[in-house]
């Protein structure tokens, strides 16, 4: 196993400070520079945890369909 992965629960939580806030569409308004094709952390919210995934879609705002 990769030291990496030891990161892994302390960059969610980092994550999740940050954007799991009140308001924070306002506060992190993503708009213009979310592009299809963009490597991005993705949380799962049946499952939880983070995943690595790509932005195949821009709907609206910061709504983004992801792989």
């Amino acid at each position: 196993m990769s030291p990496d992965i030891l990161q892994l629960p302390l960059l969610q939580e980092r994550l999740n400070s940050v954007y799991g806030t009140r308001r924070c569409e306002e506060l992190w308004n993503l708009v213009g520079l979310v592009k299809p094709g963009l490597i991005c952390a993705v949380e799962d919210g049946i499952q939880g945890g983070w995943f690595r995934g790509q932005v195949l879609e821009c709907v609206r705002n910061r709504r983004v369909i992801v792989r």
